[in-house]
């Protein structure tokens, strides 16, 4: 859903909650009009073999499962197949980190993982030793920093093509990946803090902006209509997101009050047992397993970022608010992370 979303600007129960729903137009078929061809190189195994993913772009390159300097130089060759003043968008999905961590040995060599391999997230679970976690731990940072140096590498690309300067450069995780902060490891069976809470960073052409930070809830429905006022391209279609850059501009009081809402069914995923919804507002978030007997967890993120106090007893009034939000909602639209 995280991809549907980045790409439409709206919700999963419109974008597709599995797979891109076949009405939904994506940034491309907008882009395209204006003279844009739309390039997607992707490690991702599902989405390499889900053709909806393909709506609207010039090529997409699917390297299933491939590491990131290989997406990065696919990503690379596609950009030199065009003139410097030809518009491009280019769609770079890498792969790491992602579950079973296989960093090259070069990006782990200050913090060697004591223990064999594999190291993979999913086999996590409360009981497993410290000294496992922290292999998981260092095996992740290797995978981090891989992807780190390899999207310099491809910013240092766009630099040696002069299209670095006037570019419109977004950064994005879909997901982040447990590591035992609540007794389980890898994505896709809860909705707490480490996986739902990824990086978004947005470098605006010449850098205009440059050091804004974006106070509130954001989410990657928002990416589509911050970028298309950038690029001036107009649509009547529905949006769900907001513009990131309005919101740096007087409309940050709106931003602030926003609710976020989650919903994860990691049963119908084949990630673990039983459904997950979870509410984001003010700074409250409240997180809800559907399993037999469970009741919800309230967090307070201000004081309490990585959901370790659960508050819910001592706020009972918050937390019988945030209960009624997701009520109403009744199944609300998935958020992203």
């Amino acid at each position: 859903p995280s991809i549907a979303s980045l790409l439409t600007g709206a919700w999963p129960d419109r974008s597709g909650r599995d797979g891109l729903a076949s009405d939904a137009f994506t940034l491309p078929e907008l882009l395209g009009p204006a003279g844009y061809r739309s390039h997607a190189v992707t490690a991702h195994p599902r989405l390499a073999a889900d053709p909806g993913f393909a709506q609207g772009f010039t090529a997409v390159r699917a390297l299933a499962d491939a590491p990131a300097d290989e997406v990065v130089d696919a990503a690379l060759a596609a950009l030199a197949t065009h003139e410097p003043n030809q518009p491009v968008a280019l769609v770079l999905h890498l792969g790491d980190p992602r579950g079973p961590y296989a960093p090259p040995r070069e990006f782990v060599a200050d913090w060697p993982p004591q223990g064999p391999g594999p190291w993979d997230p999913a086999t996590l679970d409360a009981a497993t030793p410290a000294a496992r976690v922290a292999d998981l731990h260092a095996a992740y940072d290797g995978e981090v920093a891989f992807v780190d140096h390899e999207l310099g590498r491809f910013l240092d690309g766009l630099r040696a093509a002069q299209r670095y300067e006037d570019a419109l450069i977004v950064v994005a995780g879909t997901h982040g990946e447990e590591l035992q902060e609540h007794g389980r490891g890898g994505h896709g069976r809860t909705l707490f803090e480490e996986v739902v809470a990824v990086p978004l960073v947005i470098r605006f052409p010449r850098g205009a902006g440059a050091g804004e930070y974006v106070h509130g809830p954001v989410s990657l429905v928002d990416v589509l209509p911050t970028v298309l006022p950038v690029v001036g391209v107009r649509t009547n279609q529905r949006i769900d997101g907001i513009d990131l850059a309005g919101s740096t501009e007087g409309q940050g009081q709106a931003l602030r009050d926003r609710s976020l809402y989650f919903f994860l069914d990691a049963a119908a995923a084949g990630t673990g047992p039983g459904q997950w919804r979870a509410v984001l507002q003010r700074g409250d978030k409240y997180v809800v397993e559907n399993t037999p007997g469970a009741v919800g967890a309230l967090y307070r993120l201000a004081l309490d970022p990585f959901e370790q106090n659960d508050v819910a007893g001592a706020e009972a009034a918050r937390a019988a608010r945030l209960q009624r939000a997701l009520d109403r909602a009744a199944r609300p639209p998935v958020t992203p992370p």
